[in-house]
């Protein structure tokens, strides 16, 4: 309930700035790292992905993954904002249920820094933990910027409420995150984001992860994802592994 509170006090605080904002181009990457190049020419975008397999004979398979994200800049500050959901089906059973939301809310003191405030949700169906809720607060630096590179990195202090089948608990946490999007064509671009949750009380607790994705322009407004995402969670159930990967190839939208 803290959580839901903390959240609705973030939009209640961010919604008077919109009516003065324009959307910036931006994107929202995995536990909400991404600082991206404010272009206030853009005066809004918005961006949607979609990818799925679908294999049949001695084994049916249906796996579906989809993601909304995109900011909104306005005067002191910045909005980033994730939905995204991931289901897999063998042979008409499920086998893979998640999704997942979350926002970001950055203030600016200059063109370099800034405050931000991340709130995320996760509902794992198939997960030891089948619900994870993280707030954190802190300093985001940008440390490069230029046409081709942007480097981007953020550190502060958190909270993670975990839901299992047995429990509640709640930990503490040092959050630290870095990103890296790299301009590689006119139409090409390389984007890596590297996170750590880091348990106060124990590093057996600890939680890192890590997205790369490269992506091309198809037409104007469509582009092809290729990604690569790991997990390693050092607390897990006994008979669950640590380490999570996904590859997936995706289609994006950008309205």
């Amino acid at each position: 309930m803290k959580f839901v509170i903390l959240f609705l006090s973030i939009l209640t605080f961010s919604v008077p700035c919109f009516s003065d904002s324009e959307l910036a181009r931006s994107q929202f990457s995995e536990k909400a790292f991404d600082v991206a190049n404010v272009e206030l020419s853009e005066e809004w975008e918005l961006e949607t992905e979609l990818g799925g397999t679908l294999t049949s004979g001695n084994t049916n398979t249906r796996t579906l993954k989809g993601k909304v994200n995109g900011s909104l800049e306005y005067l002191t500050g910045r909005i980033t904002y994730l939905a995204e959901f991931y289901q897999k089906t063998v042979d008409e059973e499920r086998s893979a249920d998640k999704w997942k939301i979350g926002v970001k809310h950055n203030i600016h003191f200059d063109e370099l820094s800034s405050s931000f405030t991340i709130f995320e949700y996760v509902q794992d169906k198939f997960s030891s933990a089948h619900k994870k809720a993280t707030l954190a607060v802190g300093y985001t630096q940008r440390l490069f910027n230029d046409s081709k590179l942007l480097w981007n990195a953020d550190v502060g202090p958190g909270l993670v409420r975990t839901t299992n089948e047995v429990e509640e608990f709640t930990k503490r946490i040092v959050h630290v995150g870095t990103q890296v999007k790299y301009k590689l064509a006119s139409n090409t671009n390389f984007e890596q984001v590297l996170v750590a949750d880091f348990d106060i009380t124990s590093r057996d607790k600890s939680v890192y992860r890590s997205e790369t994705s490269l992506s091309a322009s198809v037409v104007d407004n469509l582009k092809m994802k290729l990604s690569y995402a790991v997990k390693y969670d050092s607390d897990v159930e006994l008979f669950d592994e640590k380490l999570d990967t996904e590859t997936s190839m995706s289609l994006v939208y950008i309205f």
